[in-house]
């Protein structure tokens, strides 16, 4: 791990009281000809990643869940012909994952001693030499995803959203990469099949009701998604999620520990839609 520079957008890390925007780390850089190339990328979180606009991510928890003070798992992915000599556009999204979550003291994630702002290594190697690592010489910028977490959800406002994978993109809050204290774990490869999508379902049920619109599913599953609607900039569209009804209403108490009657931070998302037609 010696030889691996790790880099954040910020030291702060996002809490209830204090959220802070999943960041953007980029890179634009030239590249000489090569025969092979290959990412290598490491983060403690979760991380998307994005070359020329083309989103290359394996799947979903990218690179995996582990104990970073144990294990680091890392990904590698094959970038031959992706790339160009001039203006190569190299992107990550960071999301908290485990390595930042929230979790009301239940199983103390929030006391972690490895609890920090998501952070990442990637190397690029071109013809089996490393032409390209993180450092200070990439630029970090504030995401519209105003605040993430795997219990508490995510927040968005779509107002924020501009194309980060362009040549020309300016970042909100633009800014230098810091370098930050790489994780003490093995540094491994990860091997576990990637999770991906595998089927799209629609609600066999939609009922309106005092807080809005119900939608049932017919089943208890994990899944993302996706919502098209026509709004104005600025409206706020509020998500949540749960297993089971009460007096045709849903009933969250079972997803918390203790249960709870106070779900602002418990599989709760927000959007802050832009104007128009969205999805």
């Amino acid at each position: 791990m010696k030889d691996k520079i790790f880099i954040s957008g910020t030291k702060e890390f996002n809490s209830r009281e204090k959220h802070i925007p999943a960041p953007i780390l980029r890179k634009v850089f030239d590249a000489p000809d090569y025969k092979s190339a290959k990412i290598e990328i490491a983060a403690v979180g979760f991380y998307r990643l994005f070359l020329n606009g083309k989103e290359i991510t394996k799947g979903y928890f990218a690179p995996y869940i582990s104990n970073p003070d144990d294990l680091v798992y890392y990904d590698e992915y094959s970038v031959n012909g992706l790339l160009k000599q001039k203006d190569n556009v190299l992107c990550v999204l960071l999301g908290n994952g485990f390595g930042n979550s929230i979790d009301f003291n239940v199983w103390d994630f929030e006391k972690a001693s490895f609890r920090a702002a998501p952070k990442l290594y990637l190397g690029l190697y071109l013809d089996g030499q490393r032409f390209l690592t993180t450092d200070e010489s990439f630029t970090a910028s504030d995401s519209a995803i105003t605040f993430d977490d795997l219990r508490a959800g995510e927040r968005c406002d779509a107002r924020l959203q501009s194309d980060f994978t362009a040549l020309n993109y300016e970042g909100l809050n633009e800014r230098k990469a810091i370098i930050a204290e790489p994780p003490k774990g093995e540094y491994k490869k990860c091997e576990a099949q990637p999770i991906l999508a595998y089927e799209q379902l629609s609600p066999v049920k939609i009922t309106k009701n005092k807080n809005g619109y119900l939608f049932d599913f017919g089943v208890n599953d994990a899944g993302i998604y996706r919502l098209k609607v026509n709004a104005k900039a600025g409206q706020r569209i509020d998500l949540f999620f749960g297993e089971t009804l009460k007096n045709g209403e849903l009933d969250r108490t079972n997803i918390s520990f203790p249960p709870r009657t106070e779900f602002e931070y418990i599989q709760h998302d927000v959007y802050i839609a832009r104007d128009g037609e969205q999805e």
